[in-house]
């Protein structure tokens, strides 16, 4: 249940009693708090939001007024009543202070007032303000299950990808091996493949473990080799640069690099590659290199192709977050902006450079850490 906040804003505590008193007993369903200064207003506005302010129009530090622009410019959904004595209208100066307000977002309760007025005025403003949460809530609740449902696309686009290897590996290793048993030479080539496929289907139920726990991918899992994440991405993709002509050119760290990182990471580096492979499977002497080095605190994973490169008005759709498809890329699995998402939640960063013919280079930072 939406429940929406009211605060009450006056000096006068008799007249802070009575108003919240009327409102608890003609209404259900809301949270009443009081202030009697601006600066008790900023106080209680720090710690919540509320949806209804009451206000009267003289207080000890400011006017009512100069509250109400105040509130409208932090959040401009905010209903203000404001309780006046003035019986003329309101002066230049005043009607100046308040004409960048929607009229529709305040109202004046002239004192004296009767009940009836300030119930009319409260249940408008809530009829307006339970709406608005409702439609907001209804908004959250979908963009999450936009992102949830981006996401397991996403996952489901790299099991297709391991999938698609341990075909490869049966085809291409273990398919010749069973139609040729006679041949005793061929016996490390089996024993290697079902290695192969033993390590690409660990990794993919890894990340079926993730599905089947989505809040757990939103944290970091612990300390880990950044090698060992590495080479994980880069296993369901070997037998794909083979078959493509791409070579792929890794330096390998001797001493251990640990990072703060999830299996998510993974997804980030292979999604990476393949976007390099697609790129460059039409290229002669195509190739990824694929560095890791320590910089301040932060872990760098380097991938720079020789392939075509990128113009600049799509490097700069893509620093920017903007999801743009080429010849396939960036518009199937991950993609650079889920990329940037996943890193971001763990305090890591992607950064771009490219220009055309030059090929592209993509920087991985993740947060460097002393031990396992």
């Amino acid at each position: 249940m939406i429940i929406p906040r009211v605060l009450i804003v006056d000096d006068d505590p008799h007249i802070r009693f009575e108003i919240s008193e009327f409102i608890k007993f003609e209404f259900e369903d809301i949270i009443l708090d009081e202030a009697e200064t601006n600066a008790g207003v900023i106080e209680l506005f720090a710690r919540d939001k509320y949806r209804i302010v009451i206000s009267d129009v003289m207080l000890p530090d400011i006017s009512g007024l100069d509250l109400i622009c105040q509130l409208h410019e932090k959040d401009p959904l905010i209903e203000m009543i404001v309780i006046t004595g003035k019986s003329n209208d309101l002066k230049a100066e005043e009607k100046d202070l308040i004409s960048k307000i929607p009229p529709d977002r305040f109202s004046f309760l002239r004192k004296p007032f009767d009940n009836d007025e300030l119930f009319f005025l409260i249940s408008k403003s809530l009829e307006k303000t339970k709406l608005e949460m409702e439609n907001r809530a209804l908004l959250e609740n979908n963009l999450k299950h936009a992102e949830v449902g981006e996401m397991i696309n996403g996952i489901a686009h790299d099991l297709k990808g391991f999938l698609s290897a341990v075909q490869l590996i049966a085809g291409d290793k273990i398919k010749f091996i069973l139609q040729n048993m006679d041949v005793l030479q061929e016996k490390p080539r089996m024993l290697q493949g079902c290695d192969d496929i033993v390590e690409i289907t660990d990794t993919a139920f890894e990340f079926i473990e993730s599905i089947l726990a989505i809040e757990r991918i939103n944290s970091c899992e612990g300390a880990v080799d950044v090698m060992e994440l590495i080479k994980k991405s880069i296993m369901p993709l070997q037998y794909e640069m083979i078959q493509k002509g791409v070579k792929l050119n890794l330096s390998e760290q001797i001493t251990p690099l640990m990072v703060y990182g999830n299996n998510q990471v993974i997804r980030v580096i292979m999604n990476l590659l393949k976007n390099a492979i697609e790129e460059l499977k039409d290229k002669k002497n195509a190739f990824i290199d694929l560095s890791v080095k320590e910089l301040e605190k932060q872990v760098l994973i380097t991938i720079k192709d020789n392939g075509p490169g990128m113009k600049k008005n799509i490097l700069e759709k893509l620093r920017k977050g903007v999801q743009f498809s080429s010849k396939g890329c960036f518009g199937n699995g991950l993609g650079i902006t889920g990329a940037h998402k996943i890193l971001k939640k763990i305090d890591g960063n992607l950064f771009i450079n490219s220009s055309p013919g030059k090929g592209a280079e993509f920087i991985i930072s993740l947060k460097a850490c002393s031990s396992k």
